[in-house]
Formats: C-alpha cells, structure tokens, sequence
C-alpha cells in the first residue's frame, strides 16, 4: 500500500499538524534528533526524507504530517535549539555585567554555543536563502541583549537602534566564523568582537 501524498494528509487533517498540540509531538522529536544525528556525518544537500524516516523509525505519510520537506526540519531544529543559549550562561550573568553592553561573559558562551552546535548553523548558513538565518540569530542574541539592557537602563526609544548595531555585527562575523568551520579559537572570536564593538584601533596588528 502507497504512502499518503503531502497534498492528501494536508487536506484530510486541515493542514500540518500543530505540533505543540499534536499528540504526536514525541514522533517528531524523534524526527528532529534523527535528522541532527545524520548531520553530524551528512551535508544536508545528501539526506534524503527516506533515509530520515528510516533513522527516526517513522513512515513517510507520518513525516508529512508534521514537516512539507527536510528545510522544514531544519528550520525546526535551528529554532529549537535558540531556547537551549541559556544553559551556557551563569543564573547570575547579567549581574556581573558592567557598563559595557558587550563583554567576554557574554561574548565567550554564545560562540561556545555555536561551535558545539557548528553542524546544524553550518546548514542553516548554507540554507541561509531560503530559511532566513538572520531570524535565528536575531532570537539568540535578543536573549543575551534585552536583559543587559535592562540591567544598564538603556531608554526604550534607543534600545532597537542599539540592537541593530551590535547584532548585524556579531551576526556577520558569526556567519563568517561558521563558514570557516571555525577555525580560530573562541578566545580569538571573543578579542576581536570586543574589539569591533569598543576599540577599533585595537585590531591594527592582531594575527590569530
């Protein structure tokens, strides 16, 4: 017996399942941690939804109900794993921060997130076109600033044009970083976006 086509169990279920009220949430975590598995040894460009299915034990008709295609799934992970940035900061981080907005405590646990999890933004960098990366980024960093900006009682009216400033920057030398497989320390990272963002003068002759 075939499989369901995608336009099939659209139609007879109303549509991709919510996964948040689906009683099949814990299928597709199961689907999410077989595809990272893969990506670990795989592009993503050679898996296919078969070999996904087959590595989650699911059928195809069953990954059709909760993703349209594998960026789907992409997209999914790189979302889910914004919520795990806070576990790499102290409960206590944002009491630590001085007057400078960006500092190595803040710096150092988000690039450690990224390499730890190079894989999967790798992808998304590659995928940037067509699942918005800068989105992703965007959330992991709001987390790390608005608080600070509290602790430092930045007026509202100033707090978007100080987000764009230092996100975009971080954002593209993150990318960058990634693209290179990141290759240079964390501890090189964290100097030269300090650096970028406090004291320009101060990357004149720095060599990794």
């Amino acid at each position: 017996m075939r499989d369901a086509t995608r336009e099939e169990l659209r139609n007879a279920g109303g549509g991709k399942l919510n996964r948040k009220e689906s009683r099949y949430f814990g299928t597709a975590m199961a689907i999410d941690e077989a595809f990272l598995e893969i990506l670990e040894t795989k592009d993503m460009a050679s898996i296919t939804v078969t070999e996904l299915c087959m590595k989650a034990g699911v059928n195809r008709s069953t990954f059709y109900l909760h993703y349209e295609n594998l960026s789907d799934v992409l997209s999914e992970c790189g979302k889910n794993l914004t919520m795990k940035l806070h576990a790499y900061y102290p409960e206590d981080i944002y009491e630590k921060i001085g007057k400078d907005l960006v500092t190595p405590e803040l710096v150092r646990p988000y690039l450690t997130f990224l390499k730890d999890h190079r894989k999967i933004f790798q992808s998304l960098v590659k995928n940037a076109g067509k699942l918005s990366l800068t989105e992703y980024y965007q959330r992991l960093f709001k987390t790390i600033f608005d608080p600070a900006m509290d602790n430092r009682q930045v007026p509202e009216w100033k707090r978007k044009y100080v987000s764009a400033f230092h996100i975009e920057g971080m954002i593209a030398i993150a990318m960058e970083w990634l693209k290179g497989g990141c290759e240079e320390s964390i501890e090189d990272m964290t100097e030269l976006i300090l650096s970028c963002v406090s004291n320009p003068d101060s990357l004149v002759g720095q060599t990794p």
